[in-house]
C-alpha cells in the first residue's frame, strides 16, 4: 500500500459528539450469518476475520481510561503481552474439536500445544492462548457447536489444574500474560485517527519558556498548562470514549485502535531527549497505531502496517493447497470418483499441516493452531453440488455465498469457493467473436448435462462437449471448443480490437500489442500475453496454476479474455520490420523514436520499491542490500540497486528491519550445545550466472531456541559457517531446499536448467574466465 498523504483539520468536541451516530458505520464489517441451527460447520461471523467480538467479561473488565493501561513502553505493568491470535469461528471450533478428541496420557501437553520439555513460560503462554479461544464468547454458533466448546473448556480447566501441579512455578508467568484477538483497521478507526492527529501534532510541538518538551498529560494534574493544550487533552479522550463505544457496537476488541496518550507523550520524550526510538515503534504497532505515529512531531503520513506476515504466516501454506482444492471440485462437479479425491486430497492437507506444526513450534505458537480440517471443505462443497445436481440455482448461489462468508471468515483463499451461478433459470448472455456470433437465448434453462461453475476459473484441459464449468481464476488458457454450450455463464470473454492503432494497447512483459487470448488481473485489470505470463511464472518460482500478478503481486488469480485481432492497413504498415535497416555510407543519421513509459518509485519504510516486505538489509559502503519476500512466501536477496536504492535500504532499517549480522557468530559457540533446537527458518539466494565458477550470495535465517526463548539471526551463509562449519550449514540449506541428497552447486545447476556439463564447456571456451572454484563438496 502506498503512503496516503492526507490533510487533516482540527475538529471541535462539538464535531466529535456529532460523529457519535454510527448507523452507518455499525454496518462496515457486517456480513450475513447462518442459521442458529444450521447443520453446517461454523460459519461467518458477524464482523471480518480480523475483526472480532471480545468476551464480554473482558469488556467490562476493559479500563474506560486508556492511558492507564499501557505506561513506559506500551505495556501494562509487570504485564506479558503475547502476539494476537487471528479469531474466527474456524479457529474456535478447530480448538475446540482438538481439545475435546484429545485423549492422551500427556493431556496437557497435548491441550496446549506444547511439546515435552518445553520451558514452563512456553507452558504458560501457550496456556493463555488456548484460553482465550475456548473461552471466547458462543453467541454465533449453533447448538451442536455450543456442546463441543462447552466440552472444550471442561478439558481445558482440568489439563490447567494438572499442569499446575506438575509445574507450580508456570502459575505465576500465566497470571503476568495477557493476548487478545487480531483485530483490523477499519473505516471509523481511520477516521477518528485522522482527526486526532492535528491535536497530537500540537500537544507534541508543546515547549516550555527553555524550549523543552512538555508532558502535558502527566503534569496537567500538578500545575496549570495552557487551556488550549487541556482542551486538546480532552479531545483525545472523547475519542477515545467514542471508539471504545464503536469498538463494542462492531464487535470489535474494546481497547482496538485507542490512542495512550501518556504512554505516547512518555515516548517522545524519550526520542526527542535521549533519541530513543524504538519504544515508541512497539507502542505505534502494539496498538496498530498510524504510520504518522512514528514520527515526532507525527506527521500526515495515514498509512498502516500490514500485520498478515507476522500473523497470518500460515495463510500461504493454505494457498498452496489451491490447485487441490481445484482438483476436489471437479470430482464434486463430475461424480468421478469421488471417495478418490477426498483420500487425496486428505494426504495433501495432512503434509500441508504437519508443515504448520512445525513452522507453529518454531514461532512458540501452539502446535495444532491454523491446522485445515477437510470435512471442513467437504460438507460445503458436498451441499453446493448436491444443490447444483438438483438444478436448483437459487440454493447453489445461497449455499455458495455462505461458503464464501466463512472462507473468508476464516481467512481462507477466495479461490476455494465456488463461482456464482445465475439465480434464476435465465442464463447469462455470452459475448461472442462478430464471425462466430448467434442470437443468444434469454430463456434457456440450463440442460441436465450443463455444470455449474466450482470456481472462477478455467480448467487446464479443454472442457468436452458437455463444457464443464471453469475451476479456477488461473488457467493454462487452452480455448474452449467452438461447440461448448452457449447457455452455459463463462468467464472468457470476447474483447473487439482497438478503433485505431493510436489507443493499442500493448502487454507490459514484451511490449508487443495485446491480441489473441489475454490474462486480465483480477485486482488491478493489467492485461498479459498467455505465454508471457506463463514465462513469469516459471521465471519468478509462482505456482503454474497461479502466479503472482507480474503488475500488483496479487493472487487473487485472472479472467481470460480473447481479442479479437483483425489487422488494418495502417497497422500492418507500421509494424517493425524482421530486418534491420543499417545506415549506408553517406546517408545522415536520423532520430528514431523509442517508445518509453512513466517509472516510479515509491520509499515506503518496510518495502522494496516493487512491493516487497523487506525482512532484513545491510549497508556497506555507499550501498547495501536486503533479504525481501514476496506475498507468495518467497526470499529473495536483493541488491540496493533491485531494491530500489539505498534509500529503501535506510528506510527499512529506520523502521526496524532487522540488520544481516556479520560479526558475533563466533561468541553464539558456547551456547551452540544449549540451544536445544537450532536450524534455518529461510533462504534467500541473489541472481545468479549460471557460468559463473561461484555460487550466488546466499543469506538465511538462522533460529535457535536459548533459555526457552525463540531467537532468529541474519547472516551470510560465511558468517554462518563460523558458528557451524560450510559443511553442516550447506547440507541445512540443501535440506531447507527439500533437495538434501544434492550439492548446492547441484541445485543452483536444477533451478537455472543448466547441466554442469555445459558449465565446464563454457569455461574450456572462455578460459579468460578467472574465477576460484565453488567452495562446496560433492556428496
Amino acid at each position: 500500500m502506498a503512503p496516503l498523504s492526507l490533510s487533516v483539520n482540527p475538529t471541535t468536541r462539538e464535531e466529535i459528539g456529532n460523529f457519535s451516530d454510527t448507523s452507518s458505520l455499525s454496518s462496515l464489517s457486517s456480513t450475513p450469518t447462518l442459521p442458529p441451527d444450521s447443520d453446517l460447520l461454523p460459519g461467518p461471523s458477524t464482523v471480518n476475520q480480523m475483526d472480532v467480538v471480545h468476551n464480554k467479561l473482558i469488556i467490562e473488565q476493559a479500563l474506560n481510561e486508556n492511558g492507564q493501561k499501557h505506561k513506559g513502553k506500551g505495556k501494562e505493568p509487570n504485564k506479558i503481552r503475547l502476539p494476537s491470535v487471528p479469531m474466527s469461528r474456524y479457529t474456535q471450533m478447530s480448538v475446540a474439536k482438538y481439545i475435546t478428541n484429545n485423549h492422551s496420557n500427556a493431556a496437557y501437553y497435548r491441550v496446549f500445544g506444547v511439546i515435552r520439555g518445553s520451558s514452563e513460560y512456553q507452558l504458560a503462554a501457550n496456556a493463555k492462548v488456548t484460553e482465550m479461544i475456548v473461552n471466547h464468547n458462543m453467541n454465533d454458533l449453533n447448538r451442536e457447536q455450543q456442546k463441543i466448546v462447552q466440552s472444550a473448556r471442561k478439558k481445558w480447566k482440568a489439563a490447567f489444574n494438572k499442569a499446575k501441579q506438575d509445574h507450580p512455578e508456570m502459575l505465576n508467568a500465566f497470571k503476568k500474560m495477557e493476548v487478545s484477538p487480531l483485530w483490523s483497521v477499519t473505516d471509523y478507526h481511520k477516521i477518528l485517527h485522522t482527526r486526532a492527529l492535528p491535536f497530537l501534532q500540537e500537544l507534541c510541538n508543546a515547549r516550555d519558556e527553555n524550549d523543552k518538551f512538555l508532558n502535558i498529560a502527566n503534569m496537567r494534574i500538578d500545575s496549570s498548562p495552557p487551556q488550549h493544550l487541556v482542551e486538546n487533552i480532552d479531545r483525545i479522550h472523547d475519542i477515545n470514549n467514542l471508539l471504545d463505544t464503536l469498538n463494542l457496537q462492531n464487535g470489535v476488541y474494546s481497547e482496538a485502535g485507542k490512542i495512550p496518550l501518556e504512554a505516547l507523550e512518555e515516548q517522545w520524550e524519550l526520542t526527542i531527549n535521549n533519541n530513543e526510538s524504538d519504544n515508541l515503534c512497539g507502542l505505534v504497532k502494539d496498538f496498530q497505531l498510524p504510520a504518522a505515529f512514528l514520527s515526532v512531531p507525527p506527521s500526515d503520513l495515514l498509512y498502516y502496517e500490514d500485520q498478515d506476515e507476522e500473523h497470518n504466516y500460515y495463510q500461504s501454506h493454505w494457498t498452496s493447497l489451491t490447485p487441490h482444492v481445484e482438483a476436489l471440485m471437479q470430482s464434486y462437479l463430475t461424480k468421478d470418483n469421488v471417495p478418490l479425491a477426498k483420500s487425496m486430497f486428505i494426504n495433501h492437507a495432512n503434509n500441508m499441516n504437519e508443515r504448520i506444526r512445525r513452522e507453529n513450534t518454531k514461532r512458540g505458537r501452539v502446535e495444532y493452531l491454523h491446522l485445515l480440517d477437510p470435512d471442513y471443505l467437504f460438507s460445503r462443497l458436498e451441499a453446493i453440488a448436491a444443490k447444483y445436481h438438483n438444478g436448483d440455482t437459487a440454493g447453489y448461489d445461497d449455499m455458495r455465498t455462505k461458503m464464501l462468508a466463512d472462507t473468508e471468515d476464516a481467512g481462507m483463499p477466495r479461490d476455494w469457493c465456488p463461482a456464482p451461478w445465475s439465480g434464476d433459470t435465465t442464463m447469462p448472455d455470452l459475448p461472442e467473436s462478430p464471425a462466430t456470433a448467434d442470437p443468444p437465448s434469454r430463456a434457456v434453462s440450463p440442460p441436465a448435462t450443463a455444470d455449474p461453475p466450482l470456481s472462477s476459473s478455467t480448467e487446464a484441459v479443454p472442457p468436452p462437449a458437455t463444457a464443464d464449468p471453469p475451476l479456477s481464476s488461473s488457467t493454462r488458457a487452452v480455448p474452449p471448443p467452438a461447440t461448448a454450450d452457449p447457455s452455459l455463464p463463462s468467464f472468457t470473454r470476447a474483447v473487439p480490437p482497438p478503433a485505431s492503432p493510436g489507443s493499442t494497447r500493448e502487454c507490459p512483459i514484451c511490449r508487443e500489442p495485446e491480441s489473441g487470448v489475454l490474462f486480465s488481473c483480477m485486482e488491478c485489470s493489467q492485461r498479459f500475453h498467455q505465454n508471457c505470463l506463463e514465462q513469469w511464472a516459471r521465471n519468478s518460482n509462482s505456482m503454474p496454476s497461479a502466479p503472482t500478478c507480474p503488475h500488483c503481486r496479487s493472487l487473487r488469480g485472472y479472467e481470460r479474455i480473447v481479442i479479437n485481432d483483425i489487422p488494418t492497413q495502417e497497422s500492418t504498415t507500421n509494424r517493425p520490420s524482421n530486418t534491420t535497416n543499417q545506415p549506408s555510407r553517406g546517408r545522415r543519421p536520423h532520430h528514431v523514436p523509442i517508445p518509453t513509459s512513466r517509472v516510479v518509485r515509491s520509499i515506503r519504510p518496510g518495502y522494496a520499491s516493487n512491493g516487497e516486505r523487506v525482512v532484513s538489509a545491510q549497508v556497506y559502503g555507499t550501498t547495501g542490500r536486503c533479504v525481501t519476500r514476496d506475498g507468495a512466501g518467497n526470499y529473495y536477496l536483493r541488491t540496493a540497486a533491485e531494491a530500489g536504492g539505498r534509500s529503501v535500504i535506510e528506510a527499512a532499517l529506520r523502521h526496524g528491519v532487522p540488520t544481516i549480522e556479520s560479526q558475533g557468530w563466533k561468541s553464539l559457540r558456547p551456547n551452540l550445545a544449549n540451544m536445544g533446537e537450532y536450524g534455518i527458518e529461510w533462504v534467500a539466494s541473489a541472481e545468479w550466472d549460471k557460468f559463473s565458477r561461484r555460487l550466488p550470495n546466499i543469506v538465511i535465517g538462522f533460529f535457535h531456541h536459548h533459555q526457552g526463548r525463540y531467537h532468529l539471526v541474519v547472516g551470510s551463509r560465511s558468517s554462518v559457517a563460523e558458528l557451524l562449519s560450510i559443511r553442516v550449514v550447506d547440507r541445512l540449506i540443501a535440506e531447507a531446499m527439500g533437495q538434501d541428497d544434492l550439492t548446492l552447486e547441484e541445485i543452483f545447476e536444477n533451478a537455472y536448467g543448466v547441466t554442469h556439463h555445459e558449465r565446464e564447456q563454457h569455461w574450456r571456451n572462455n578460459p579468460c574466465i578467472r574465477c576460484r572454484p565453488v567452495r562446496t563438496a560433492r556428496r
